[in-house]
């Protein structure tokens, strides 16, 4: 194991990736959620708790914010 604060860490991921660590995880996140939301067969609670939200609530709202779109307008839209 490596022994590197956080702080460090931040700094290493930024200066490799253009991004912070934070937004790399938030897109990444992003990103798992549009692929569960096109599985008709998961509930949104179920994508909401497969991504470790405490509650669909809160899922909806970060789908919400970072795409402009409910995760329910999400499916309706990305239906064949």
């Amino acid at each position: 194991m490596a022994m590197m604060s956080y702080s460090a860490l931040r700094a290493l991921f930024k200066s490799a990736r253009q991004e912070t660590l934070h937004d790399f995880l938030q897109r990444t996140r992003l990103d798992q959620a549009r692929l569960l939301l096109c599985d008709l067969q998961l509930s949104v609670k179920e994508v909401a708790y497969r991504l470790s939200f405490p509650s669909e609530f809160a899922f909806s709202h970060f789908f919400r914010q970072a795409t402009g779109v409910s995760p329910g307008r999400f499916r309706a839209r990305a239906r064949p």
